[in-house]
Formats: C-alpha cells, sequence, structure tokens
C-alpha cells in the first residue's frame, strides 16, 4: 500500500504555517494543501518555494473561513456575512441548489483555482476546508472545474461521516446518499481509502488490498510543540504531528505527483 500523508490548511495561519513547514522540510508529510484566500496564504506559498516542495501542494477549497475571491457570493448570507463566509451547510435540498447558488459557488472556487494557478503551482489535486466540497451544491459546482483543470484527485469521502455517532443521524444519512454520486467521478476513486491517522489505524486489517491511501493530519504549532489538532479524532486530537506520523512507518509514503506516475505506467 502506497500512502500520501497530507497536511492540511497550509496558509490558515502563521503558526500552522511554520508547523506545516517543518512537517513538509523533513519529509513528515508528503503533501500539503493551501487555502488560497487566507493573510497566510502568501507567506505559505513562500516557505514553500524556499523549502522547495512547491509540487507537492494542492488546493484546499474554501468556503467557510476569509474573504471571498469572487464578488457575487458575497450577497448570499447562506454563504457570506460581515465581509467573511459564513457557509452554513443545511441539508434541505430545494435550498441548496438553486443556479444561482451554483454559479455562485462556482465563480467562487474557480477564483481560487486561479489565484492557485498563478502562484505558479500545478493543480493535481484538491480537498477542501470543512469538507464542503461534499455538499450538493459546491460538488455541483466544481464537477465541471475538475474538466476543465484536468485536476486528477479529489479527496474522497471519509466513510465515518456515514456513522451516525460522527456526523449525526441526519447528516449521516445525506452522505450515504450523496456517496454514490462522488464514486461515478473517476478523480474520487484514486484514493482507495481517506481519513485521519486514527481512522486508518482501527481499520487498517480492511485495508490491505487497497493500492493509494491518504491520511490526513492539521499540524499547528502549539505551546512550541507542533500537534494535530483535528476535531475528527475519537480518542486523542491533541497527539503531536511525528507521533501520530510514525504510526504509519510500515507503510510506503508516496508523494501525489509519484502517485500519479504509478498510475501512468
Amino acid at each position: 500500500m502506497r500512502v500520501v500523508i497530507n497536511a492540511d490548511d497550509f496558509g490558515m495561519s502563521h503558526e500552522k504555517n511554520i508547523a506545516i513547514d517543518k512537517m513538509m522540510r523533513e519529509g513528515v508529510c508528503t503533501n500539503a494543501s493551501l487555502a488560497v484566500n487566507m493573510p497566510w496564504t502568501k507567506e505559505a506559498v513562500q516557505m514553500s518555494r524556499a523549502g522547495g516542495y512547491t509540487q507537492k501542494i494542492s488546493l484546499h477549497i474554501n468556503l467557510t473561513v476569509g474573504e471571498a475571491l469572487s464578488e457575487n457570493i458575497k450577497r448570499v448570507s447562506l454563504y457570506y456575512n460581515n465581509g467573511t463566509f459564513a457557509y452554513k451547510p443545511i441539508i434541505k435540498k430545494f435550498r441548496q441548489i438553486y443556479p444561482f447558488h451554483i454559479k455562485i459557488i462556482r465563480e467562487e472556487i474557480e477564483a481560487q483555482i486561479e489565484t492557485f494557478l498563478n502562484f505558479g503551482l500545478e493543480l493535481r489535486s484538491l480537498d477542501s476546508h470543512n469538507w464542503v466540497h461534499l455538499r450538493i451544491p459546491v460538488w455541483l459546482a466544481l464537477k465541471p472545474l475538475l474538466q476543465k483543470y484536468d485536476i486528477k484527485i479529489v479527496r474522497p469521502m471519509w466513510k465515518g461521516y456515514k456513522r451516525p455517532e460522527i456526523a449525526s443521524r441526519r447528516w449521516s444519512r445525506y452522505f450515504s446518499i450523496m456517496e454514490p454520486f462522488l464514486l461515478r467521478c473517476p478523480q474520487c476513486r484514486v484514493f482507495g481509502h481517506s481519513s485521519n491517522i486514527e481512522q486508518f489505524l482501527l481499520e487498517e486489517k480492511s485495508l490491505t488490498k487497497i493500492d493509494f491511501t491518504e491520511v490526513f493530519t492539521h499540524p499547528d504549532l502549539v505551546n512550541q510543540k507542533i500537534i494535530d489538532i483535528s476535531s475528527s479524532y475519537l480518542r486523542n486530537p491533541r497527539e503531536e504531528v511525528t507521533k501520530n506520523v510514525a504510526k504509519m512507518k510500515k507503510y510506503l509514503p508516496i508523494t501525489i505527483e509519484e502517485l500519479l506516475e504509478e498510475k501512468k505506467g
């Protein structure tokens, strides 16, 4: 099994940038996903250039924090309030799939894609902050952009979202309904599994036949320690990232670039 170890939230804060930059330079993580609409984005890009790992950066679509890069989405209170994103996903479908909503979300995602490319980064893969790409209007907005920009990989659904004890009963039903639509998309089938490290280790016996998997971390600098702050951990959400990643040593780490080369071969 080949494993991409991703550091989410690059560009979200100065402390996260310091932590992720160290993880990338030391090879603890093999990829990082960048939010392009934050005050610390340019710092993150500069760090990746200085560290020589710009080819290991993915796009972290962000519709929940920070300032929009397009204008029309700012006029819709469901997505934007008081000069910042305020997306609060709802389950009632008729409220989610107005054509205008899909249009403004597509404009914003495309603005984030163009900003990413204008940094001189190569867009091979993407994920999203708070998993917004799994919400109906965001997915419908994103789908045609995958072909337009030749995006090869989209983070698949974390299976835990279908479990009521993690996602709530209503949301677990929603994700169970949504998953077949995602699985029709080849970009969502590159990884056979995607989760945090804890969840991967809990399920690893059932994952032995998977060729490529992704585990994600959320490195942050807390009291001079690099801590994984993911809220999706069931047991200990404050483990040091290096200790977490050490549990993956028996698997073969791989970058997104190397993964795509192997699949091509």
